[in-house]
């Protein structure tokens, strides 16, 4: 005959209060995770908005420096829009200030060209920026 415990056979596995315990200690984390990453999100769709603005006013620059150095060229384009949207939908709109020509008797000259782009749904400024361009006719 052998002395051993008895309850070693039952012990076996996790009973079901232990299950039940540690749902909802996975639950409790989970859910202190949640602000977290609702806050990330939020903070990654801002970013790549204005990432966009960023390339939008960027590009706008390149092509107002691609135009040549006729004043009048670059104050047509200046009257043009663009729009176009993130990666998260929302729209974009750039706009470029109107251009003042020098007079002739001036040229050669530099003229500011500064670059907006506006979130349109929020109607609030995302990005700008302002460069100068050698105009000499």
């Amino acid at each position: 005959m052998s002395v051993g415990p008895i309850h070693a056979e039952r012990e076996h596995g996790f009973g079901v209060v232990e299950i039940i315990v540690s749902m909802f200690l996975l639950t409790v984390m989970a859910l202190a995770l949640l602000p977290l990453i609702t806050q990330a999100l939020q903070a990654s769709i801002a970013n790549s908005t204005l990432a966009t603005a960023t390339q939008l006013v960027v590009r706008e620059m390149e092509d107002m420096r691609s135009l040549g150095s006729q004043c009048a060229a670059l104050a047509t384009a200046a009257a043009a829009h663009r729009a176009v949207f993130d990666p998260a939908g929302q729209p974009l709109k750039s706009a470029i200030d109107p251009i003042v020509c020098p007079a002739a008797s001036a040229l050669p000259a530099t003229v500011s060209v500064h670059v907006s782009v506006t979130d349109v749904r929020a109607d609030r400024l995302v990005a700008e920026a302002t460069t100068l361009v050698l105009v000499t006719g």
